[in-house]
């Protein structure tokens, strides 16, 4: 699935049937493509003045670029992260064409990487790089960010979302690790890809998809000449806006999970254009990868399948913004069916932590879940959760609306 790249090749650009507005800059670094795949190539620091081919079909590959070309407002995320099975290990990594991210470094294009390790370190670094290619080809869609042989990040993830795999190169940090698919890729909508009906909007302007909802992740890497291996639960997101997050959202909840046969993903997203205030939840449940639970209803009712996320304050571990909760509580419930899921997640260990002034912010932790169906006899299983609460600040001197 990956191409070769190298030093004195020619450059060949094929864009999406989409009127291409010039040839990415590469000075003397360049890049062949294989004329069977589909490439969008940037530098650091171009955007397009005019409108642009913005995606949200779901039938898009869930990998692909979504903006064709950049302009200066819209952004593009692939996320991957893990728990390892202990609950005492985790990482998160973040590959983002984005300009709103300008202000943190150089350019458009940042790699984000934080590393929880046993002894509950968290150890982060950022790169802002020179390119940014994404190949969409017959297998699948790889990604490279990168400036030199010496800092370069890929990822790869095959078109039936079964497999990704994830390469770090650089001075502090090298190695490998890969995540095999436990669930069905699915859509904000709780639908399974693919669907020509599905609906990729999880809130006005801000899209979402999950290409790996959970998976079994191997992670293989070096960290400043130590090794660090796990295993456990994993998984990968796709995000794309057209304006900033700090435009868009008030605030997100996210939970990944296994618990014996069961695998469980929820995100909400609180709103605050358009529609200010109001919570947008996806819920999604599998029984040993087949789904069998879905919800967009955040409240109780007594026709349609539902979910209640409630937070816990009387546990160990807590982040350190303003919301101190130890850790989270989810209800699924199907009225028409009578089921009935009950899952609990308590902190074992911050996983990453950001803050963005009054409080506000976003906290990430590894978490111990138990849980099942609450029905005769209460399941009792057990594993681990990824946990993420976000917040942004009404204000900020840094983060401004880009709405227009």
């Amino acid at each position: 699935m990956r191409k070769s790249l190298f030093l004195g090749a020619t450059l060949a650009v094929q864009a999406y049937g989409y009127s291409w507005p010039w040839q990415a800059d590469v000075g003397s670094l360049q890049y062949t493509f294989s004329p069977a795949c589909k490439a969008s190539h940037y530098t650091a620091y171009e955007t397009y003045a005019k409108p642009i081919d913005f995606r949200t079909s779901p039938l898009d590959p869930l990998d692909g670029p979504k903006l064709n070309p950049m302009n200066k407002t819209a952004g593009d995320q692939w996320e991957f992260d893990g728990i390892d099975e202990t609950g005492k290990a985790g990482l998160v990594i973040g590959f983002y064409r984005d300009p709103n991210y300008a202000i943190l470094g150089t350019g458009n294009f940042r790699v984000s990487l934080d590393l929880l390790l046993t002894n509950g370190t968290i150890y982060s670094q950022d790169h802002h790089v020179a390119h940014s290619i994404v190949e969409e080809c017959e297998s699948g869609v790889t990604g490279t960010w990168f400036t030199s042989d010496e800092v370069r990040y890929t990822f790869e993830v095959t078109n039936d979302y079964k497999h990704a795999k994830i390469t770090v190169r650089t001075p502090r940090v090298t190695g490998t690790f890969e995540i095999h698919s436990s669930a069905p890729a699915r859509y904000p909508d709780g639908t399974v890809y693919p669907n020509e009906h599905a609906r990729t909007a999880a809130a006005p302007f801000f899209y979402w998809v999950q290409p790996i909802p959970t998976g079994r992740i191997s992670v293989d890497l070096i960290v400043e000449g130590t090794a660090v291996q796990w295993k456990g639960l994993g998984g990968h997101e796709r995000l794309w806006c057209a304006f900033s997050w700090f435009t868009l959202l008030e605030g997100m909840n996210v939970v990944r999970s296994e618990l014996g046969p069961y695998q469980l993903t929820y995100l909400s997203f609180k709103s605050h254009i358009l529609t200010p205030g109001v919570i947008y939840p996806s819920a999604f449940l599998s029984l040993n990868g087949e789904k069998i639970f879905s919800a967009t209803q955040g409240t109780v009712s007594t026709t349609e399948d539902y979910v209640i996320l409630s937070k816990k304050y009387d546990g160990a571990v807590t982040g350190g913004l303003a919301d101190r909760a130890t850790g989270h509580v989810l209800n699924l419930v199907s009225p028409q069916t009578g089921k009935h899921w009950y899952f609990e997640f308590e902190h074992s260990a911050v996983s990453f932590e950001f803050a963005l002034g009054e409080g506000s912010g976003g906290s990430g932790f590894a978490a111990l879940a138990k849980g099942g169906e609450l029905a005769g006899e209460k399941e009792k299983y057990t594993g681990v959760a990824l946990v993420e609460q976000l917040e942004f600040p009404e204000d900020s001197p840094f983060f401004k609306s880009n709405y227009v």
